[in-house]
């Protein structure tokens, strides 16, 4: 064989030898880049009507290593496809590897519920809480440094009647309130009991700048025993939202104002107001979506054997 060919033969397979190589690299690499994306799942089961629920989700960074200061955001719509919570800031499970939840009581209505997440990174936040609680309307018990843990010692509130009805009424202080220079959103979480299912409670914010107050967009019922609000600083002037002074009042006021009887008992045990600045670079844009289960489980003998059997 002539050595023009052996070198002709050597060249191509060394080409096609490097070719491979470069190639198999790339994938690797590619391979690589797509593991490395942060990952967000969403974890919830299926419930009877009244069960205590849970929604969760575990947050990793590119390394599969756990995110702990995040802010994560969840959506949850009815089965037929409205709006149940709007950005519900989730709680982060302390000493936990990125986890983050929010507690529920199980719906009457069955099927199947959608949940969507999305998580940012958080820079920097700041903690308040409450350093004052007047009732406007209602009998009052307990103090509001009872809110300060969550540890079921409440400060309590009962429907009282004024001239139009039973009603409750009243709003918590934070005192002092600071927010980071590159603020971008307010959360207020709130965690506690209402026991009335044929009302709910709305919270506010007060509004500095038109001395009135703002409602916000999630509501507490009898399935709610935690709940947050989350407050963008794209919707949201953060410059009327806290008093010059630093002072933030949250208020709480059942939704029929002219009950004939008393019926609801609000208890909060746990309330604070949290500003932050979050970014979402340094997560990636992490999304994730999930669903929930609600259905009445009934139970039959069978006809074949001699025991109950569990069918949904």
């Amino acid at each position: 064989m002539r050595k023009e060919t052996i070198l002709a033969i050597f060249l191509i397979s060394f080409t096609l030898a490097a070719g491979y190589v470069a190639n198999y690299f790339l994938i690797q690499s590619q391979i690589q880049k797509i593991q490395r994306k942060p990952s967000l799942k969403i974890f919830g089961t299926e419930y009877n009507p009244q069960d205590s629920g849970r929604v969760f989700l575990q947050l990793l960074d590119e390394n599969f290593q756990p995110i702990n200061n995040a802010l994560c955001l969840i959506s949850v719509y009815y089965p037929n496809k409205t709006e149940w919570f709007r950005n519900v800031s989730m709680f982060h499970l302390p000493g936990s590897d990125g986890l983050y939840y929010f507690d529920f009581i199980a719906p009457s209505i069955e099927g199947v519920y959608m949940v969507s997440a999305k998580c940012f990174y958080l820079i920097e936040e700041t903690f308040d809480y409450a350093d004052n609680a007047v009732a406007v309307q209602g009998l009052a018990s307990g103090s509001w440094q009872d809110t300060w843990k969550d540890d079921n010692i409440f400060y309590t509130v009962i429907e009282k009647k004024a001239a139009g009805g039973y009603a409750l009424d009243f709003y918590f202080e934070f005192y002092n309130v600071s927010i980071p220079s590159n603020y971008t959103g307010m959360t207020i979480y709130w965690i506690g009991r209402w026991n009335d299912p044929q009302e709910s409670v709305y919270m506010y914010i007060y509004d500095w700048c038109s001395n009135s107050w703002a409602i916000l967009p999630n509501s507490i019922t009898t399935n709610t025993p935690t709940l947050s609000n989350y407050l963008d600083a794209s919707i949201y002037d953060v410059n009327c939202l806290i008093a010059s002074n630093g002072t933030v009042r949250v208020r709480f006021r059942d939704s029929d104002q002219a009950e004939s009887q008393a019926s609801g008992t609000l208890q909060t045990d746990y309330i604070d107001v949290q500003a932050h600045y979050a970014t979402y670079g340094q997560v990636g844009i992490v999304r994730g979506g999930g669903e929930i289960h609600v259905s009445v489980k009934v139970a039959k003998p069978s006809e074949e054997v001699p025991f109950i059997t569990i069918v949904s």
